[in-house]
């Protein structure tokens, strides 16, 4: 009962902090820091791997469809009122789950991880609910918070041998993947540096709360993931800066080509090497059609690009062999191929600019390339690293060795390749996980059609599409994508490559890992936890990209006509 009280008294306390924090902006960047963090660890290091031991692989499909329907809510009609509920719903659930903990005789050390991990809980959902409606949607979601709360202490016991554990994991890990994407709209102008120190005390105070005693394995695991790839990333990045320095501003006179099935076969190849992912390939896209490259062009590039990139391809040699590497790198060729010469023929090129001249080469762009390759380019994949090794790591603690055992490999290829689609997923961050479920069984032609549709035929590409060339193409877009993921996963499935992984890192992995977690450490303490993970919360850079966007540079007012859509719907 002592507990329960307390964390009443925790959930009625959000209030009265967040109005302490009112006309002091270094206090408000550091305590929405810290709750970001602390929140977003609590979802990861908690409630997930829970849902996994309950659940098994379903569960992480719930936590990625969660996190997916959360990004898609804006986009949607009625979109911010279903987000709403969805809060609420979430909400309930987990004052349930917290209730039902708090109950259980004699586990004392989980009663009060629970309420100390309820005071940012509670605070960030009176902050985010105070910032978009008011007061009054605060009130109503503590309150939610509050009443599940003491109806789950109240029926502890019946919530606790009566409810499907299947199904309170899958629920659970669901709406864990919702809120991960509600607490990173926390943040909003902060003051530096003060978000970086907050993020730094958050990640403190979530290594002082008890936690299971499987995550000590999972840091190694993840550590030994990282040391595996490291070595390869940090090459892959120089890579990366030198690519930058060196290709054109505008790829368009690269993919050009007299005939649609050139241009395509062009596009293929020139969207292996570049050192973009699946996160970037968008606005990229949106400037070559806009700079008079075809469509068949595009197209193919859009769909290599997004499958594989320099670091891509780079942790894919030591996590998932040489000989899945390879069929990884030929596939996302060949689909591109395919899908540029059968969709992009026939497609009109939409008018735009045209297109800029190579730049030139000089020591400071060469500077600038390692600024690019280790600064920027750690930036932009970083977070998508960082989620790849966490969920991969507490995959392989949680999930047993037989988890996809029985399941015909046929079947799991279509639904991998299905589960890509509503997903957004970094080809560099799906490898360590993709990695790890290969050692729980899962097919190599099923990992195959999750990374081939995952990173290219998301929900985010098939919105672009639309917007700039009609419904009729993007549906063609993606069902072409998801036809040729399926088959190429068929076709690996029959002639299987042997996947083949190190066994362990040695001191030059080890050395590696740790250089890769110090420029990683910088990009958190410098950009703050809101800013680290921007790739993560906002993938959708469908829009027009920035002046300064590395490969497609925009050019200055008055040196040629602008981008015009025109909406399909009106011919």
């Amino acid at each position: 009962m002592v507990a329960l009280l307390a964390q009443l008294v925790a959930i009625a306390a959000a209030p009265l902090a967040s109005r302490a924090m009112e006309g002091r902006p270094r206090a408000t960047t550091f305590v929405d820091a810290a709750i970001q963090v602390v929140v977003a660890g609590t979802l990861l290091l908690h409630v997930l791997p829970e849902g996994l031991e309950a659940a098994g692989v379903p569960a992480l499909a719930a936590l990625i469809l969660g996190f997916t329907a959360g990004l898609s809510s804006h986009r949607i009609p009625g979109g911010a009122l279903s987000a709403e509920g969805v809060a609420v719903l979430a909400l309930a659930v987990h004052g349930l789950v917290d209730g039902a903990a708090l109950g259980v005789p004699g586990n004392t050390e989980m009663a009060w991880a629970v309420v100390l991990h309820t005071v940012p809980v509670s605070l960030a959902v009176w902050r985010l609910a105070l910032r978009e409606q008011g007061p009054r949607l605060g009130v109503v979601l503590l309150g939610v918070t509050a009443s599940a709360t003491a109806l789950g202490f109240a029926a502890s016991s019946t919530l606790t041998q009566g409810v499907s554990v299947v199904g309170l994991g899958l629920v659970q890990c669901a709406l864990a993947g919702v809120l991960l994407h509600v607490v990173g709209h926390l943040s909003q102008r902060p003051t530096r540096p003060w978000d970086g120190v907050g993020g730094v005390a958050g990640l403190l105070m979530l290594a002082a709360v008890p936690t299971h005693e499987e995550h000590g394995d999972a840091a190694v695991v993840a550590l030994d993931l990282l040391g595996l790839a490291g070595p390869w990333l940090l090459a892959a990045w120089g890579v990366v800066g030198v690519l930058h320095a060196m290709v054109p501003a505008s790829p368009t006179s690269l993919i050009s080509a007299r005939s649609p099935l050139g241009s395509a076969a062009r596009g293929a190849v020139v969207g292996l090497p570049l050192p973009l992912s699946s996160c970037g390939t968008l606005p990229v896209y949106r400037t070559l059609v806009s700079t008079g490259t075809t469509p068949a062009g595009a197209l193919a590039f859009l769909v290599a690009g997004a499958g594989v990139g320099v670091s891509a391809i780079a942790i894919s040699l030591p996590l998932l062999g040489v000989g899945l590497t390879v069929v990884r790198v030929a596939a996302a060729a060949a689909l591109g191929l395919v899908v540029g010469g059968v969709v992009g023929v026939g497609m009109r090129p939409v008018s735009g600019r045209a297109p800029l001249p190579r730049p030139g080469v000089s020591v400071g762009r060469l500077r600038e390339a390692l600024r690019y390759g280790y600064v920027e380019t750690v930036d932009h994949m970083g977070p998508w690293l960082v989620t790849g090794l966490v969920v991969g790591a507490l995959a392989e603690v949680s999930l047993p060795d037989d988890a996809f055992a029985g399941l015909p490999g046929p079947l799991v290829v279509v639904f991998a390749a299905a589960a890509g689609l509503p997903s957004w997923v970094c080809a560099i961050g799906a490898t360590p996980l993709v990695a790890v479920l290969l050692g729980k069984g899962l097919g190599p032609g099923a990992a195959l059609a999750f990374l081939l549709t995952g990173p290219a035929a998301n929900a985010s590409a098939f919105g672009l599409l639309r917007r700039l060339h009609g419904p009729r193409v993007a549906l063609r877009f993606a069902a072409l994508v998801t036809a040729g993921a399926i088959a190429a996963g068929w076709l690996v499935d029959r002639w299987a490559p042997e996947v083949v992984r190190a066994t362990g890192p040695g001191p030059v992995g080890y050395a590696a890992a740790v250089a890769i977690l110090g420029l990683l450490a910088v990009s958190f303490v410098r950009r703050g936890p809101a800013g680290f993970a921007e790739p993560l919360l906002h993938p959708h850079h469908d829009h027009e990209p920035p002046a300064d966007h590395p490969f497609v540079r925009v050019p200055p007012k008055g040196s040629g006509p602008m981008l015009t859509i025109k909406d399909p719907r009106r011919g």
